[in-house]
């Protein structure tokens, strides 16, 4: 008798490219690797996110942008192969753009003394530029002997990844306060308690303070993050500080360090437009103060989502549903929406292939049309059974009626997958047209950013660039951290040739009135 052979399944084996542990101040991180397996690896997951697998294979190696918000993320790596044989692997990414806390205990008009606060663990203090010694750790002393009479010092905490925290002291104390708070406080044996803290409050109600350090209200930035900088000072000892509901001061590891100025640096995340940020502090007294700032944030003008890829979204056909916020249609909608690659312009259920064609060159005639054109169409199918859906979309060329790309996704378990593929088609479809930015390295020549060169193999002949020049980066005016910068847009090119070493070959199609394009000049895809 034949015995029946028994198939071992095995697991796939995940190799991290780089530490299991990383710290960055930035506001994304690149994950890459390689997952091999005899078995053929046919799904990898990073954190909640499908990564696109073409195609089954023994080994498979991955990149991923990921972006994180402050703080610390544990990312799980999940591969499966063609046998269902699963595992995973994990790494710790530690986000972290807040700059230390300076935190000011006790100034005499000899020295300074107080305590540095920072995650990372390793702090360097400068003092009028000048590098003072501090021990290691999350939370170590500083004291400052001033061996000249100043008005003013400077003092920059930076952490291991180059946060930085700047104040500017006035290290001799306020004696007037002293001896104001050393006289009321003789009424201390007629008063209770309670009465004490209410007429302390009442009297030195204006000794606790917010100064934010080189912002303004009303101020305009072009950055999606803006570091909220400044200090709270107090004449007493300063209990909480909040910016935006963040808990700035004390951190939940420093419970019981105490001071009557700390400074701070804090990232906060803008939205296009007008932002309201609330800083909010307490003393030990029970004395509170809330001071707000509007920041406006624009976008860049190369930015702007009018000057993306225009696409006309059709409806999928063949498909129905009574629930919209359910189908796979509306699901697709609102990623590529939400992504902001490109304008997606909606259309009717019925065939407009030579409409939006005459559209376009009227367009390009005219100039005059209140609407974006649409440079590509977006159509596909749909065909679904009560466990299983399979979606193939095209896009296709509204000019020369080119078919630009096909991407397809099909699942058996429709209903535990549904987001899962409508992110996997959204991936093949943003992978197609990678927003490519760079340098002009000569008249007709881009070299891409770094970022960028990982992509740059999806590059399509003919595609569009835009080309601009940076206007001057804006500043902080104390503390020098940036605003972004406006851009001036000089004119558009197409792609006419991809060398092998990641150059881009482009023709002048447009050049503004006025405008050169030089190795200060830059471009953009459409």
């Amino acid at each position: 008798m034949m015995k029946q052979k028994i198939r071992t399944v095995s697991k796939p084996q995940i190799l991290i490219l780089g530490p299991h542990e990383l710290w960055t101040n930035k506001d994304s991180v690149i994950l890459s690797g390689i997952v091999t397996d005899d078995q053929f690896v046919s799904k990898i997951m990073i954190g909640s996110l499908p990564y696109y697998v073409q195609s089954a294979g023994k080994s498979i190696h991955f990149k991923k942008e990921l972006f994180l918000h402050e703080g610390t993320h544990q990312i799980t790596i999940f591969a499966q192969n063609l046998l269902n044989g699963q595992a995973q692997n994990q790494l710790f990414v530690h986000v972290d753009q807040s700059g230390p806390l300076i935190i000011i205990e006790k100034r005499t008009g000899k020295s300074i003394q107080g305590f540095l606060f920072d995650d990372s663990g390793e702090i360097s203090l400068f003092v009028d530029t000048k590098k003072q010694a501090v021990p290691d750790g999350k939370h170590v002393p500083f004291s400052i002997s001033i061996r000249q009479q100043k008005k003013k010092i400077s003092l920059m905490a930076q952490d291991k990844i180059g946060n930085q925290t700047v104040a500017i002291i006035d290290p001799n104390p306020i004696v007037a306060t002293k001896k104001q708070l050393l006289a009321f406080n003789s009424k201390s044996n007629i008063l209770s308690d309670q009465q004490n803290k209410r007429l302390l409050k009442k009297k030195y109600r204006d000794q606790l303070e917010i100064i934010f350090s080189g912002l303004n209200n009303n101020q305009i930035v072009f950055s999606n993050k803006i570091f909220i900088e400044g200090q709270v000072k107090s004449n007493a000892v300063v209990s909480k500080v909040i910016i935006n509901d963040t808990l700035i001061f004390p951190k939940e590891s420093q419970p019981n360090v105490s001071g009557k100025y700390i400074n701070f640096c804090h990232p906060v995340s803008l939205k296009e437009g007008e932002n309201e940020i609330v800083v909010s502090a307490r003393d030990q007294y029970g004395r509170n103060i809330k001071k707000k700032l509007i920041i406006n944030r624009k976008i860049p003008s190369v930015r702007q989502l009018k000057h993306r890829f225009a696409i006309a979204f059709y409806d999928l056909k063949n498909y129905f549903s009574n629930n919209e916020n359910l189908t796979f249609q509306n699901l697709l909608l609102k990623n590529l929406i939400q992504k902001k690659r490109f304008q997606i312009i909606l259309r009717n259920n019925y065939d407009k292939t030579r409409l939006e064609h005459n559209l376009f060159l009227k367009h390009n005639k005219t100039s005059c049309l209140d609407i974006s054109p649409p440079q590509a169409m977006l159509k596909g199918i749909i065909y679904e059974s009560d466990n299983e859906i399979e979606v193939v979309i095209r896009l296709v060329d509204i000019k020369t009626t080119k078919v630009l790309i096909q991407c397809d996704i099909f699942t058996s378990n429709k209903k535990n997958q549904l987001n899962e593929k409508v992110n996997e088609l959204s991936d093949k479809f943003h992978a197609a047209f990678p927003l490519i930015d760079g340098m002009i390295s000569q008249g007709n020549e881009m070299l891409p950013d770094t970022k960028s060169l990982n992509n740059i193999e999806n590059v399509l002949l003919n595609s569009i660039l835009i080309l601009y020049k940076k206007e001057e980066m804006q500043r902080n005016s104390v503390t020098g951290k940036p605003f972004g910068a406006e851009t001036t847009i000089s004119g558009y090119a197409h792609v006419n040739e991809i060398v092998d070493d990641g150059r881009l070959i482009f023709k002048i199609d447009e050049l503004k009135k006025g405008c050169q394009i030089n190795t200060n000049s830059r471009g953009i895809m459409q």
